[in-house]
Formats: structure tokens, C-alpha cells, sequence
């Protein structure tokens, strides 16, 4: 086996931990959705947490639901540095799926035109 064949596979097997993470993210968005109404959201603030580790930023997202009524409501995710930013939307499935596709069609590539 050639290196760049091995480098391949690395790469690949590299790329299915983000690209599964994108999977899994997309399945339970997908279940959820399903099941529930859909209305757009947008980051109206990002909250500084003082926690006891340290801190950690957690958004606060604003939406309107089919009632009309203006509902703003805190993520239950909280990171450091901060993910969102104001005005934000969120797409952790597209942004983990798309690395790990981006990664597995590196390593096809890697394989497929330096096979020797």
C-alpha cells in the first residue's frame, strides 16, 4: 500500500468522527422537528456566565410562535469562547456534517488519484 493510500484512509477515518457528529446531530434535529412547529429564531444577546471553573457564554434566542406571541428564551448549551454571536442562526449539524464531508472527499481523493 502506498503512502498516499494510507494518508487516505487516515484522513477518512479522521473525517467520520465530525462527520457522524453532523449525523447525529441531523437525526435528532430531524426527529424533533417532526413533532414540532417551526418558526425562525435569531441570537437577540449572548450571556456571560460566571460558573464555578470559570465562565462560559450562553445565548438567548428570540422567536415568535404561531400565536404571535414574542417568546425569548435562553440555550441550553453554554460554551467558551462563545459560538454565537448576535443575530446569529444555528447550524452545529451542517457545520459538523460539512468538516466531515469535506474530510472524507480529501481522503477519496488522496486515494482514488495516488493509487500506485
Amino acid at each position: 500500500m502506498s503512502t498516499s493510500f494510507q494518508l487516505g484512509l487516515l484522513v477518512i477515518a479522521i473525517g467520520l468522527l465530525p462527520g457522524g457528529i453532523g449525523a447525529f446531530a441531523f437525526l435528532r434535529r430531524l426527529r424533533f422537528l417532526r413533532t414540532a412547529h417551526t418558526t425562525s429564531g435569531v441570537v437577540n444577546e449572548v450571556i456571560l456566565k460566571h460558573l464555578v471553573d470559570g465562565h462560559s457564554y450562553q445565548p438567548k434566542i428570540t422567536f415568535t410562535t404561531q400565536t404571535g406571541e414574542t417568546v425569548s428564551l435562553p440555550s441550553v448549551r453554554m460554551s467558551n469562547p462563545p459560538q454565537f454571536r448576535v443575530g446569529q442562526v444555528w447550524f452545529a449539524s451542517l457545520l459538523f456534517g460539512g468538516i466531515g464531508s469535506l474530510l472524507f472527499i480529501l481522503g477519496m481523493m488522496l486515494m482514488i488519484l495516488n493509487k500506485n
